[in-house]
């Protein structure tokens, strides 16, 4: 499920959730590898108008309740400012490595909300730089990374939660 990793100048994707579907996914390594420009994922905008509206990745209504592998999954995305992954199941996931990696201190990530049910107290057995250059990113309007640096496992998948980390608590509706 790389689906649209290496779209380099790719700037949305209009999706029908209703038709696009991860059922028979296991793993979503890559997804949206090295995909620079992309700003806008979800149903309303066409690659004309996704410069006039907010840069999100609405991914709510994805299914993942399969998915045991989401490392690299927005590795790259530099455009973006949220992502929405608030509907995400992650009973059976494992491997987050590298998930937001994002390789440029001028990315533009500021928000990452996701449902606390599904990520508090969740450990992972591939974790390495899962936030790693999210200098941008905040919860609850509050600056969550302390610098470019792996110290205290700041980059590690421990900081997916809602309580001291990376995401903003939101449940899906």
């Amino acid at each position: 499920c790389d689906t649209f990793s290496g779209c380099e100048k790719l700037v949305a994707i209009k999706i029908d959730k209703t038709k696009f579907t991860m059922d028979n996914c296991v793993e979503t390594i890559k997804m949206f590898y090295k995909c620079y420009k992309l700003r806008y994922i979800g149903n309303t905008v066409t690659p004309e108008t996704a410069s006039t509206v907010d840069s999100i990745f609405d991914l709510t209504g994805f299914n993942t309740e399969n998915i045991k592998n989401m490392s690299e999954m927005f590795e790259y995305c530099q455009a973006v400012e949220t992502i929405d992954m608030s509907s995400f199941k992650t009973d059976n996931l494992t491997n987050i490595s590298s998930m937001f990696r994002l390789w440029s201190s001028n990315n533009k990530l500021k928000t990452i909300y996701a449902n606390p049910a599904q990520w508090d107290g969740k450990t992972f057995n591939g974790d390495s730089y899962v936030f790693a250059d999210c200098k941008n990113v905040v919860r609850n309007g509050v600056t969550v990374n302390p610098g470019n640096s792996p110290a205290n496992n700041m980059w590690k998948a421990d900081m997916a939660n809602t309580i001291t980390g990376y995401f903003t608590a939101k449940t899906s509706s």
